[in-house]
This record gives C-alpha cells, sequence and structure tokens, in this order.
C-alpha cells in the first residue's frame, strides 16, 4: 500500500484527509514542520506528501529544500488558503507537482493525489527527464535549466517551426497529471527569462499557441539540441 504523509495543523482538516485517503492508501498526519523531519529522519520516503502552506513553527516554503536533502523525490502537492501567484511562482519551480486553495473539493483532492501516485508509480513518463546536464541549443551552451524547463525546450526544438500547443506541452511534460493550471504559465515565464540571456524567446503567436525565436542570426550556430555532461 502507497504512502502518503499529510501536514496539517488544523484538526478539522485532518479528518477530512484521512477520511479521503485512508481507504486507498496509509496516511501518517502530521501536525507541525519538527513533526516531518523526525518522521522523514526515521522512514522511507513517503509515496506522495500533502503540505499546508503555514505551520504553527513555520512555513513549509522556509524547509522545502532542507526536506529535499532527506528524501529528493518525493512528489509534493502544497495546500493552502492564499491564492497567491508569486507563491506557486516559487513553489512550482522548487518542484511542487500542484497547489490546492482552500476550501477543495474532496473528489478534487483524490483525483489529482490518484494520478501524481500513478505517474510517479509509473516511471516511463513522457519527456527527456535530464537534469544536471548541459543543453546546447544553436550553438550556443546553457546550465542553469531544470528538468521541466529542458523537457519543455525540447518539445519546441523538436516541433515544425518550433510552435507548439499548450495542450502539447501540458500533455507531454505531465502526461495524465492533473496540474494547476498556472503551472505550464510559472515554468514558461522562467524559461523566457533564461533564455533572453542567450538570445533566444519565446513568443506566444496566438490560439493557445508559442513559438521558440532567435532574436539573431549567426551562420555559425547549428540549429538541435544535444546534451553534454
Amino acid at each position: 500500500m502507497k504512502t502518503v504523509w499529510v501536514l496539517e495543523d488544523d484538526e478539522g482538516c485532518l479528518g477530512v484527509y484521512k477520511e479521503i485517503l485512508s481507504d486507498d492508501y496509509k496516511v501518517e498526519l502530521l501536525r507541525s514542520l519538527s513533526g516531518l523531519f523526525d518522521l522523514a529522519k526515521t522512514s522511507s520516503a513517503p509515496d506522495l506528501l500533502i503540505s499546508d502552506l503555514l505551520l504553527p513553527d513555520g512555513r513549509f516554503t522556509e524547509h522545502m529544500y532542507e526536506y529535499r536533502q532527506i528524501h529528493p523525490n518525493t512528489p509534493i502537492i502544497v495546500v493552502s488558503g492564499l491564492d497567491d501567484y508569486g507563491i506557486m511562482s516559487n513553489l512550482f519551480t522548487d518542484g511542487v507537482i500542484d497547489y490546492l486553495t482552500k476550501p477543495f473539493r474532496p473528489t478534487e483532492l483524490l483525483v489529482k493525489a490518484e494520478r501524481i501516485l500513478e505517474q510517479h508509480g509509473n516511471k516511463s513518463t513522457t519527456g527527456l527527464g535530464i537534469e544536471g546536464k548541459n543543453v546546447l541549443v544553436d550553438g550556443v551552451t546553457m546550465d542553469n535549466l531544470t528538468t521541466k524547463q529542458i523537457q519543455i525546450l525540447s518539445l519546441f526544438l523538436q516541433s515544425s517551426e518550433r510552435r507548439v500547443h499548450k495542450d502539447v506541452l501540458m500533455k507531454s511534460v505531465w502526461g495524465s497529471t492533473v496540474v494547476h493550471p498556472k503551472a505550464l504559465d510559472v515554468h514558461i515565464y522562467h524559461l523566457r527569462r533564461k533564455l533572453e540571456e542567450y538570445g533566444l524567446q519565446i513568443k506566444s503567436i496566438g490560439a493557445g499557441e508559442w513559438q521558440l525565436l532567435s532574436r539573431y542570426v549567426a551562420e555559425k550556430r547549428t540549429p538541435g539540441l544535444t546534451f553534454s555532461i
């Protein structure tokens, strides 16, 4: 049976989580960050971590890196009463799978949890999944891209005229996992900022399509995407 850890200090919410998840998963209910780290240091990684944003002993965002040092591959859903784009942007950039705003529908949480657990249980996910490698685009080497950004960039480079529809990006990068509607926008935003340093840009061309463009032409540049350690 797969294990789900729930980090939440509201007793009412904990009851809801237990009711929703305990029939299908082994659920560990945690009420503080200290409780999370006590368990993390003595137990195997959970298959999924669902965490509130504000805990009695701190903000989850300020301790996520520390948790990743113990269990680096845990898929994480953050649940919060805050509907803040800046917070969501940072969380998605740091690798959070999804973000739910309270109050949420129990069925919505259950569907998201099921799909994330199914996808992470099956490692044959769509996309390159390459991390820690340099990326060479049109003769320019980039070494500061995240895994998701590499996946998105590769789809542009493999498509005709480097044009990709948002639905194709969502399906290719996240597969069947249902993620927050702003997740793709956040990753595109941060990828755009990095590409600008290399004379590349991602431009919206309407009808849900984006196109990867080069701001200048150099004869010695070789189109394409390669990876080197």
